[in-house]
């Protein structure tokens, strides 16, 4: 993810944003739906743990639709072809 780019500031802000707000509004809500304290920590436990673990997997799908970081197969070829 380049930072640089005013699109993945933003990417990143919302996704900021959007976990401030579960830490923050989960704890009362799921009070007054009549979770107790420990299920509203195991959802936010388990949120963090399936964030955790997917992570390596939203890296390699942003490197393969980052066109920077794909290898030019046809220049590889041509390279390939004219060692010889």
């Amino acid at each position: 993810m380049d930072l640089e780019s005013p699109t993945s500031r933003t990417q990143l802000a919302v996704f900021t944003t959007g976990q401030s707000f579960l830490l923050v509004v989960l704890p009362p809500m799921g009070r007054r739906l009549g979770f107790s304290d420990i299920h509203i920590a195991g959802i936010l436990s388990l949120a963090a743990l399936l964030m955790m673990v997917s992570a390596p997997a939203w890296v390699i799908m942003e490197d393969l639709d980052n066109p920077a970081c794909k290898p030019d197969i046809d220049l590889a070829a041509d390279q390939a072809v004219n060692r010889h």
